[in-house]
């Protein structure tokens, strides 16, 4: 069921954090963000940012300078995000893309949550049965990319692309 967020106003302390990519105006992660955010008290904003390919760099280094504490990643731009951080997780190394940056004491650490979210949803709704046998992706992206690396790291021994 859905339900409405209450009127709310940001201030001065008010966190915020987005999502980049293109496009982007879709996404229904703010709208998601902003209900968590109120159910926990939490006062902050998520934004969708449209950022155009050839803009990425400068759209990053724009966003930390006004105070955008992180942000989610999304196509086109996980794959080339990668490159442009400081440092990354080890799941983000592995796989190839970003879809999480954080900004630390000046520095762009880029994730990847992608695969850890994929493997939990995989145990929930199948249990560890899919272990034993072969297992196809179809799609070969950034996500894709993450799905494939949970899939190993979880012992499946095989995968088909």
């Amino acid at each position: 069921m859905v339900t409405a967020v209450e009127t709310w106003h940001p201030g001065g302390e008010t966190a915020v954090y987005g999502i980049i990519g293109d496009p982007v105006k879709h996404s229904l992660s703010p709208w998601m963000h902003r209900l968590f955010a109120q159910q926990l008290g939490i006062d902050m904003v998520y934004v969708p940012f449209p950022v155009m390919a050839a803009d990425l760099p400068k759209a990053l280094k724009g966003l930390a300078a006004a105070g955008v504490l992180g942000l989610n990643v999304t196509v086109p731009h996980k794959e080339s995000t990668k490159i442009l951080m400081d440092e990354l997780s080890p799941a983000a190394e592995q796989i190839g893309a970003v879809n999480t940056v954080h900004y630390t004491a000046g520095r762009f650490m880029g994730d990847n949550t992608d695969a850890v979210g994929f493997q939990r949803a995989l145990e929930r709704h199948a249990g560890g049965s899919w272990r034993s046998g072969p297992v196809l992706v179809i799609g070969a992206g950034g996500a894709a990319r993450a799905i494939i690396y949970a899939l190993g790291a979880a012992g499946c021994p095989a995968i088909y692309v």
